[in-house]
């Protein structure tokens, strides 16, 4: 049975592909409905096991992972979305410790945060748990590879589609980046990559203009 990737990416591409599908939680099935922007997840209880996972942080216009040692500054024009449209993104009923829990091990990933600008413009961050993804093996690189499939897949599609993906070095570590121009280069959109032991870092840039993704960027910092 093939399990459901909850990257920040595949997400986009599930969530317009797929109505329904069933995943594989250690002895037992869990029914996951998917909404255009958001994921209900039924089931009786959660796996117990260590637990290793440590959502960022928000502090005015910064949001920084300590897990990944990496945070990202945006200007005033964005706002952060509210913890209670977060829960509701993740299909949990609020993004306390224990629900944030049960969302990872039952399906491997997590929308940590988002913001917008109103004007087109937005950040996403996710984290992946590799290991329930069956990816643990993966490196940014590889990942990258993966998620560009499938975007191109969906995308092309849909409407005009180029990309490329690229190395970069982002707060002193290394990453790889997803570079698309969508539409005839209407829309451009960036997924950049971090992996720390076996969670995968996303975080998803969709602006109008490449020079803004840039701008964003270059905003990324190291130790908080």
């Amino acid at each position: 049975m093939k399990k459901v990737v909850l990257s920040a990416a595949a997400c986009l591409c599930a969530s317009a592909l797929l109505s329904s599908c069933t995943v594989e939680v250690p002895g037992r099935e869990v029914t996951v409905e998917f909404d255009p922007y958001d994921y209900i997840v039924s089931a009786d209880d959660t796996p117990a096991k260590e637990f290793d996972f440590v959502r960022g942080k928000r502090d005015g216009n910064k949001y920084f992972s300590e897990m990944f040692s990496v945070g990202v500054e945006l200007d005033e024009s964005y706002t952060f979305f509210s913890e209670e449209k977060m829960a509701e993104m993740n299909g949990i009923p609020d993004m306390s410790d224990k629900n944030i829990r049960a969302r990872m091990e039952l399906q491997g990933g997590l929308y940590e945060m988002e913001a917008d600008n109103g004007d087109n413009g937005s950040v996403m961050f996710v984290s992946s748990d590799m290991e329930i993804l069956d990816m643990r093996s993966y490196d940014e690189r590889q990942y990258a590879e993966f998620i560009f499939e499938e975007l191109n897949a969906q995308y092309k599609a849909l409407t005009e589609v180029e990309g490329e993906i690229s190395d970069v070095t982002l707060a002193e570590k290394d990453a790889c980046c997803i570079k698309l121009s969508i539409n005839g280069g209407k829309s451009c959109q960036y997924h950049v990559f971090f992996k720390s032991g076996k969670y995968m870092y996303t975080v998803t840039i969709t602006v109008p203009e490449k020079e803004e993704a840039e701008r964003i960027l270059s905003g990324f910092y190291g130790e908080a």
